[in-house]
């Protein structure tokens, strides 16, 4: 729970300040605006939890990205009860899952797109 809360306190720390202007910014070789990375962070936190049968309705979910990435890691770490009391795996799509390695996943993910958003930020002007 303490590196959920770290990660996403570091995330929201990289996007801090940034105008719309700058959250919505097309950078060349990129596949998305700032709001877009945070938007398939928000999506993959679902696509994991949904491994273990554990994911959110799109439709329960609110269309603005801060507020749909609040309500999906509000959902993660309500759900961290449930993950810590399962024990064994899941197969789906040749891949084994456990809570274990959702967790795992939903934490580098997030790191990894807080340093692209760090970085993207850095040649902003």
């Amino acid at each position: 729970d303490q590196q959920l809360e770290k990660a996403v306190e570091i995330l929201l720390t990289a996007i801090d300040g940034l105008s719309h202007e700058h959250l919505t910014k097309e950078f060349t070789g990129e596949r998305w605006p700032i709001l877009g990375i945070l938007r398939h962070v928000a999506h993959a936190v679902l696509w994991y939890l949904d491994r273990l049968g554990l994911a959110l309705p799109q439709s329960e979910l609110p269309e603005e990205i801060l507020p749909r990435l609040q309500a999906v890691r509000g959902h993660l770490v309500a759900s961290l009860p449930a993950l810590s009391s399962r024990t064994g795996v899941v197969a789906l799509a040749g891949e084994m899952w456990s809570a274990r390695k959702v967790l795992r996943r939903a934490l580098w993910h997030e790191r990894d797109h807080t340093d692209h958003i760090l970085k993207l930020r850095a040649v902003l002007r």
